[in-house]
């Protein structure tokens, strides 16, 4: 199938309106102000032809330069292969919207001001600075119960089972990746990890006198 060169060529679905959504534009898009230097966000209505932005700004945050009758003048970024160009497009107001990429950050800095604030009256020192957020634990209580009974009826002829009586508790994980419930390894992973996890807690455990064999065994076992 050929490529066609239309102006809205691939717009089927970017320039539709939502689902219940047709018909007569609300009565609020006409009622917003805006001012030189706000920055609002370009998504184009097909309800409306006239004045419409081009399909490669749609979704695109720029800052208003120009306010007419109709329409507002907004200069946006555009890459153009290597370059990065500053684009001066007129778009109609039925097209665009105040954005909201800044509300979380003036409300930081008021929030900082008045910290400080506070600190200032208080004789102390306030950090300002945006700390990382840590990432949350996952634990996974993990019942890790193995019939001795079970083991003893297999062809292995090995030393430790006798110790299996005594491995029958509870292990709690706290790790930076989900589990399945019924395994300790990682999901999508084939390693072996809980041999490694597992040997220092069963000696926390009180199990001193299992070998390392034997607990390398029972976690790859399990």
């Amino acid at each position: 199938m050929t490529n066609t060169k239309g102006k809205r060529r691939g717009t089927r679905y970017m320039f539709s309106r939502p689902f219940r959504k047709h018909g007569v534009v609300p009565l609020a898009t006409y009622m917003r102000i805006y001012k030189k230097g706000d920055i609002v966000d370009i998504k184009g209505m097909g309800t409306v032809q006239k004045g419409m932005p081009h399909k490669c700004y749609h979704g695109k945050t720029g800052r208003v330069y120009n306010v007419t009758q109709h329409a507002v003048g907004i200069i946006v970024n555009k890459q153009v292969k290597g370059k990065i160009l500053a684009k001066r497009i007129n778009v109609r107001i039925e097209h665009i919207k105040h954005s909201k990429s800044r509300d979380s950050f003036l409300k930081r800095v008021k929030e900082n001001d008045q910290k400080k604030k506070e600190a200032k009256e208080k004789g102390t020192w306030e950090n300002g600075d945006t700390l990382q957020a840590l990432p949350n634990k996952v634990h996974c209580k993990c019942k890790l119960e193995h019939n001795y009974h079970e083991a003893e009826n297999t062809l292995w002829n090995l030393p430790f089972l006798n110790d299996l009586k005594l491995v029958v508790f509870n292990l709690w994980v706290t790790t930076p990746f989900f589990h399945d419930v019924n395994s300790v390894y990682p999901r999508g992973s084939s390693t072996p990890v809980i041999a490694v996890m597992a040997i220092p807690t069963f000696f926390a455990s009180g199990l001193e006198h299992c070998s390392p064999f034997v607990l390398t065994s029972l976690a790859i076992k399990m």
